[in-house]
């Protein structure tokens, strides 16, 4: 089933599924630049059915739509990290999508149309590259250059890296607490000029003991990439707003354990992103490991 969607930013105080359902259920079209809901409804506590009320994996999410889908033509839905998500049959909701994003311009992450058949003028895919870890940034993103920059996180957990790192380049190095907040751990950014290399360092990713966390173009700031990494591994705004400024920028964003991850790729020029979105769809036809979830 094809679908558009809308994510938005968690903001407590300024946007909830219950508001939002509101404004679904109430919506007219000759009144949709006054369309806002009730303010007793913004902070209100899900009360509504268990899809809305539960958080789901992304994969998980997808069969959530379809079956929401299959019963209502639109509804707003809570997604994994607490963001709110608006889907509906793609097609049929143009203008309640259009006047729902005016509305809450301002804490939108994700807008697409017709899921897995984005038109191309996005800055932020999304999709699973299990056991590929970054093979888009070294096929696809790299361009003529010949290194990417890479971010990993050491803490105590195995030396199984160090014939990747010896391979390449330490460029700067900060100390601190690991992408969940909970383990001491030292941070470093590497310039890597081999595929095997990248690779290497993005093998452990579904593991406990995984390292790499981001990886940049080898002209982006090396310096500003360990200032911004709990941001960036955490924000999308903060992504597509230092792939402006640098050029692309791609992450693993975990759900629950390790092996609970999605890709995220945002990039300056819209055509770029949609080029890895399209290589993600191709591998995604006939690998289990890659799989689609939209575009912003």
């Amino acid at each position: 089933m094809s679908f558009d969607a809308l994510v938005f930013d968690s903001d407590p105080g300024r946007i909830s599924v219950p508001a939002v359902q509101w404004c679904i259920d109430n919506w007219e079209s000759d009144v949709a630049t006054t369309v806002r809901p009730p303010r007793r409804l913004v902070n209100r506590c899900l009360e509504t059915s268990e899809s809305q009320r539960r958080r789901f994996t992304p994969i998980e999410m997808i069969e959530v739509i379809e079956a929401c889908l299959r019963n209502q033509s639109c509804i707003a839905l809570e997604w994994v990290s607490g963001q709110v998500m608006i889907v509906a049959r793609a097609g049929e909701h143009g203008e309640l999508l259009d006047a729902l994003a005016a509305l809450y311009r301002d804490v939108i992450i994700s807008d697409y149309r017709a899921a897995i058949a984005p038109c191309g003028s996005f800055r932020l895919a999304n999709f699973g590259d299990y056991e590929a870890e970054a093979e888009v940034c070294w096929q696809l993103a790299r361009g003529e250059a010949d290194s990417v920059l890479v971010l990993c996180e050491f803490g105590s957990f195995g030396e199984w890296w160090r014939p990747a790192t010896a391979q390449a380049t330490s460029l700067c190095v900060s100390t601190g607490v690991d992408y969940q907040g909970q383990t001491s751990c030292a941070s470093v950014v590497y310039r890597v000029s081999s595929a095997q290399v990248l690779s290497e360092l993005w093998s452990r990713t579904s593991y406990d003991d995984g390292i790499a966390r981001l990886c940049a173009p080898a002209t982006a700031d090396a310096e500003q990439i360990l200032a911004l990494a709990d941001s960036l591994l955490w924000s999308d705004r903060a992504l597509i707003q230092f792939a402006q400024r640098q050029g692309w920028v791609y992450i693993q964003r975990f759900g629950g354990g390790a092996d609970e991850h999605y890709a995220k790729f945002a990039a300056a020029d819209p055509a770029l992103t949609a080029r890895v979105y399209e290589h993600a769809q191709e591998r995604a036809k006939n690998d289990s490991g890659w799989w689609l979830f939209g575009v912003a």
